[in-house]
């Protein structure tokens, strides 16, 4: 999703919802594939996966359409796919219970089902799960301050955004999100901040204050 996308300089409520759900799945396509895969998850609960289990979640991916979309609303609807995505999550929960890949991945399967609630309380458990420093897990608190965002839950998604930043303080994404965060919840001043932190970060010039 591009600045362009969306005209940011006079954000209206009935955009907040929309907003959010559409950065979901560019956070974790972007995001979260490369660090879950790459690092893995430090938690107790997170043993190594089997190559078969490593297939499965891909293949839980790929059904999803999180392989392909880049924004919630891509995400395939077809019910036929969702059941045969929540039918291998089932079988790898009982191979790896308590895994963070697995809520993690569930969560994902209950945002394409049109499942929010459903799917804050997977990604609650996945953060729950992971390790406390892992840099994977900053994967999970974006798209959880996502969700929160998208159910209008400002402090527990900027709490949530605060313990990303605690991994990875150098992270443009984690501060954008922060920054619309703070916007909606009427913080302008703390939220051009962050965008300017963001900016930076990236090398980019200095933009008027609002969410980009």
């Amino acid at each position: 999703m591009s600045g362009s996308d969306f005209d940011f300089d006079q954000p209206s409520p009935a955009l907040q919802g929309l907003v959010w759900t559409l950065l979901i799945l560019l956070i974790v396509g972007v995001v979260g594939f490369g660090l879950m895969w790459g690092s893995g998850f430090g938690g107790a609960a997170s043993a190594p996966l089997s190559k078969a289990q490593i297939a499965k979640l891909d293949r839980v991916w790929h059904l999803v359409g999180a392989a392909t979309a880049e924004t919630a609303g891509q995400l395939t609807a077809d019910p036929e796919r969702l059941a045969e995505a929540r039918s291998l999550l089932d079988q790898v929960a009982v191979e790896i219970p308590g895994h963070p890949k697995v809520s993690f991945y569930r969560g994902l399967e209950r945002l394409a089902s049109g499942q929010p609630e459903a799917a804050l309380i997977e990604l609650q458990q996945a953060d729950r799960r992971a390790g406390a420093e892992d840099p994977s897990r900053v994967a999970i608190l974006l798209t959880l301050s996502a969700v929160l965002t998208d159910l209008k839950q400002y402090s527990e998604a900027e709490s949530s955004l605060r313990r990303a930043l605690k991994i990875e303080p150098d992270s443009p994404s984690v501060w954008n999100n922060l920054g619309q965060v703070l916007w909606l919840m009427d913080r302008k001043e703390e939220s051009v901040a962050a965008y300017r932190k963001k900016l930076e970060l990236l090398g980019l010039p200095l933009q008027p204050p609002g969410p980009v």
